[in-house]
Order: C-alpha cells, then sequence, then structure tokens
C-alpha cells in the first residue's frame, strides 16, 4: 500500500538542545524556520545513503555575513533520520538564553555582534560586498 514509498522515523541527537535552538530560529530568523517546518517535509532530501549531511536553509544576506549561514545537520541511518544540530549554533544557543537586542534592524547578543554588523552596515555603505 505504501506504493514504494519509504517510512522513516525521525529521532534526535539532543532533542532538548535541538528544540531550543529551533525556537531560537524562529524568533530570529523566520524565513529559515518556515522552511524548515513546512517546505522541508515535502522533499526528497531524505532519500539519501547513509551518512551525515548538511542542509542550508534560506538565509538572508546580512544574517550570513554576521552569523554565518543557517544549516540543518542531520544524519541517515537505515531507516532512521537523526537530527543532530542547527547552526550557527552559538547564536542560537544565546537567542534562547536571552532576549537579544537589534541594532541596526539585526539581532545581537554582545559586543562582538554589534562589531559585525557595523562593519557589515559600513561595507555596504561604500559598496564593498
Amino acid at each position: 500500500m505504501n506504493d514504494g514509498m519509504k517510512i522513516r522515523r525521525i529521532r534526535y541527537r539532543n532533542e532538548n538542545d535541538f528544540n531550543k535552538k529551533l525556537k531560537s530560529l524562529k524568533k530570529y530568523c523566520t524565513q529559515s524556520y518556515k522552511h524548515l517546518c513546512f517546505e522541508l517535509i515535502d522533499k526528497d532530501l531524505f532519500e539519501t545513503v547513509n551518512g551525515t549531511y548538511y542542509y542550508d536553509l534560506p538565509t538572508s544576506d546580512e544574517f550570513k555575513i554576521v552569523y554565518g549561514q543557517v544549516r540543518l545537520k542531520y544524519s541517515i541511518y537505515g531507516s532512521m533520520i537523526v537530527l543532530e544540530d542547527l547552526e550557527p549554533s552559538d547564536f542560537l544557543k544565546k537567542g534562547f538564553c536571552i532576549e537579544l537586542n537589534s541594532y541596526k534592524g539585526m539581532f545581537y547578543a554582545d559586543s562582538k555582534d554589534q562589531f559585525k554588523i557595523e562593519l557589515m552596515s559600513y561595507l555596504k555603505e561604500e559598496n564593498k560586498i
């Protein structure tokens, strides 16, 4: 009756940590969250052989410059999918633990992030990026 479809079980490497990062992703990078929860399920992403893989989620250019690409790390073991991590890990953990402030339309956790945002703004004004 399943017409050749594989039935896969989804597990977590660390469910508590993954869910914290997922909640943070929902708040601070909505585009990636929506793609992960609503569009990724429809793809044949998980029709691969055993191994560990990364899937790049849609991310704004500004977010990529300051924090890096939002990625899902997952592993395939037979008929089981293990969701391992969401990256950038440090930003997502900070975003769950504390309420992040915003600077020039981007969220930041500390002065280092604020400096990156300021540098990105300067480079954009100078048409360097």
